[in-house]
C-alpha cells in the first residue's frame, strides 16, 4: 500500500489551508513535530515574511489526520516517514506563505466583517441550530488555541480562497476537444518489458566505499534521549453513570464523531471512563512528581535511550523534551493508558553515519542505483531493434490488456504511453522499463451525453488549473525567494 501510495501521491496530497475542521479534528496533537535547525520561531523565511514553526506543526498534524483517516487509523510515525509527510508539511506552508505574499501585493484583503461572518456561519460552533459564544471558546480551548491565532489563521484561509476565485481559469471547447481526442485514442503497439530484477550486478567494496563517501551525508543516527521515566498506574475502580454524565457534560467538546458533531454518552462512554479514571489519577501521579523531583521518593526510574519515534512515548512528549535542558522534568503526562514523568538525562544530537553503521542501506541503495544503470543501458541497446509482444488496440483505461505487468503498472504505463511525444521509445517504471513501438493509432466513436463526457469537462478543469497553479508557483518562487533555517 506504501509504494502505491508512493507513487500515486501527486494525485492523493491534498492541500489543506489551516481551516476549523483542521484545527478542531487535528487538535494540534503535534505528531511527529519536529526542527529545521534551531530551537527559534521560525522555520524559514518566504520573501520578507517568516513561516512560524507552530504552523509547520499544525499542518503536519492536520496532514497526518487526513492519511490516519485514509487508513482507518492504521497509520504510523514509519509510514508517515515513507510518504514524505515532513516535506509535504513544510512544502504546504511556504506555498502558503507565498500565496498571501501574493494576495497582498495585488490588494486583496479580509476585512472583519468576512472573518466573523465565516464564524457565525460555521456549523463546528453552532448550538441549538445557530451561532453560539461559549460552544466556540470551549472548541478552541479544547484544541489549545487562542481566538486571536484561530481567527488569524481563518483570515490567511479566507485570503487564499479569495485569491484563487480571482484567477479560476475557464475551459475553453476547443481544449475539451483537444483532451476528448486523447480519452479515445487508441494504439496499438509492440512492446518489450525489461525487469530490474532479471538484470546481474555486483558488488564491489571500492565502489561501495565511494558511493557511500559521495552520499554519506544521507545516512545520519537519529536523535537520541537519554531520560528516566517514573511509570505512575491509573487508578482503578467503578464509577457510577451520574459521575460519568456530569463529568462527560463539562467535556462534551472533546467527544466528536467525524463529521464534527457531538457524540452522545453512550457512544462515547468508553473514552469518557478511561478520561476520568486519568482525572482521578492525576493527583497521586502529581504527588509522586514531586516527590521525585526532591529526590525522596522511595524507588527510581527507569532508564531509557530513547529516538523520537519509539513505543516507549508520544511525539507530543519528545517535543517537549527539545525545550529542556540536562535534569529538568515534566509534570506527568498521559502515554498509553499510564501517566509518566520524565527526566531528561542528555540529548545525543544526529552524526553522520560510520561506513560500518550504514552499510546495509549503502549497499541496498548502491544495488538500486547499479541495477537503474544497467537496465537503462541494456534498454538503449534494444530500443531500435527489440522484437516483443503484439497488443490489441488499447486506451489508456485497458490496464488489464498489458501481459507482465499488474494493473497498477499497467496503469502508469498507458498513461505514460499516451503522453509520449515518439512513435518509437521507452517507459520508466519503478523497477522496470518498457520498451514500446506504435504500430497503429485509431479514434474511436463516442457518446457525447455519456457520464465520459462529464468526466471529459472534470479532467479539463483538473489539468488546466494544474498546470496554472504550476506556473503560478514558478512565479512566486522567483519573486519570493525560499530560504528553510
Amino acid at each position: 500500500m506504501i509504494s502505491w501510495m508512493q507513487r500515486k501521491r501527486k494525485y492523493l496530497i491534498i492541500t489543506i489551508w489551516v481551516s476549523t475542521i483542521a484545527f478542531i479534528g487535528a487538535g494540534f496533537v503535534g505528531w511527529g513535530s519536529y526542527e529545521y535547525g534551531s530551537k527559534a520561531t521560525a522555520v524559514a523565511k518566504v520573501g520578507n515574511s517568516e513561516v512560524k514553526m507552530k504552523d509547520l506543526q499544525k499542518t503536519y498534524s492536520a496532514l497526518y489526520s487526513q492519511y490516519s483517516q485514509y487508513f482507518q487509523g492504521k497509520f504510523d510515525q514509519k509510514m508517515a516517514k515513507q510518504l514524505g509527510l515532513e516535506q509535504q508539511a513544510m512544502k504546504q506552508v511556504v506555498q502558503q506563505e507565498m500565496l498571501i505574499n501574493f494576495a497582498h501585493d495585488m490588494d486583496l484583503a479580509i476585512t472583519d466583517d468576512e472573518v466573523l461572518n465565516s464564524i457565525y456561519t460555521s456549523a463546528a460552533f453552532f448550538k441549538n441550530g445557530k451561532f453560539d459564544k461559549d460552544t466556540y471558546v470551549t472548541a478552541l480551548k479544547g484544541a489549545r488555541l487562542s481566538t486571536v491565532e484561530y481567527e488569524e489563521s481563518l483570515r490567511k484561509e479566507m485570503l487564499i480562497k479569495k485569491l484563487f476565485k480571482l484567477m479560476s481559469p475557464e475551459v475553453l471547447d476547443l481544449e475539451k476537444q483537444t483532451l476528448r481526442s486523447a480519452f479515445f485514442i487508441a494504439d496499438k503497439i509492440e512492446y518489450k518489458i525489461l525487469n530490474a530484477a532479471d538484470v546481474k550486478v555486483s558488488i564491489n567494496e571500492d565502489d561501495l566505499k565511494k558511493f557511500y563517501e559521495a552520499h554519506k551525508n544521507e545516512y545520519m543516527t537519529q536523535k537520541l534521549y537519554e531520560v528516566e521515566l517514573l511509570w505512575h498506574d491509573m487508578q482503578k475502580g467503578e464509577y457510577s453513570d451520574d459521575e460519568l454524565k456530569s463529568f462527560y457534560n463539562e467535556e462534551s467538546f472533546n467527544y466528536r464523531a467525524e463529521d464534527g458533531s457531538t457524540l452522545s454518552f453512550e457512544d462515547a462512554k468508553d473514552d469518557v471512563i478511561n478520561a476520568y479514571r486519568a482525572k482521578k489519577s492525576k493527583k497521586s501521579a502529581l504527588l509522586e512528581y514531586i516527590d521525585f523531583k526532591k529526590g525522596k521518593l522511595g524507588r527510581s526510574g527507569e532508564h531509557q535511550t530513547l529516538s523520537q519515534i519509539n513505543m516507549q512515548l508520544s511525539s507530543e512528549i519528545m517535543n517537549e523534551l527539545d525545550g529542556l535542558n540536562n535534569g529538568d522534568i515534566l509534570k506527568p503526562r498521559i502515554s498509553g493508558n499510564r501517566f509518566v514523568t520524565v527526566k531528561l538525562l542528555n540529548i545525543i544530537l544526529p552524526r553522520v553515519m560510520t561506513f560500518q553503521e550504514a552499510n546495509s542501506e549503502v549497499s541496498v541503495k548502491y544495488m538500486m542505483q547499479a541495477k537503474k544503470e544497467a537496465l537503462q543501458k541494456e534498454a538503449q541497446n534494444e530500443l531500435n531493434s527489440f522484437k516483443g509482444k503484439i497488443s490489441e488496440f488499447i486506451t489508456r483505461e485497458e490496464s488489464g490488456a498489458i501481459d507482465g505487468l499488474d494493473s497498477t503498472e499497467a496503469s502508469d504505463f498507458l498513461n505514460k504511453l499516451f503522453t509520449q511525444q515518439t512513435r518509437r521509445g521507452m517507459v520508466e517504471l519503478d523497477q522496470k522499463i518498457i520498451l514500446y513501438y506504435i504500430l497503429e493509432q485509431k479514434l474511436l466513436e463516442t457518446d457525447q451525453e455519456d457520464e465520459t463526457e462529464k468526466l471529459i469537462e472534470q479532467s479539463a478543469q483538473r489539468l488546466k488549473q494544474s498546470l496554472f497553479d504550476n506556473g503560478l508557483f514558478k512565479l512566486l518562487e522567483v519573486r519570493y525567494p525560499v530560504e528553510v533555517y
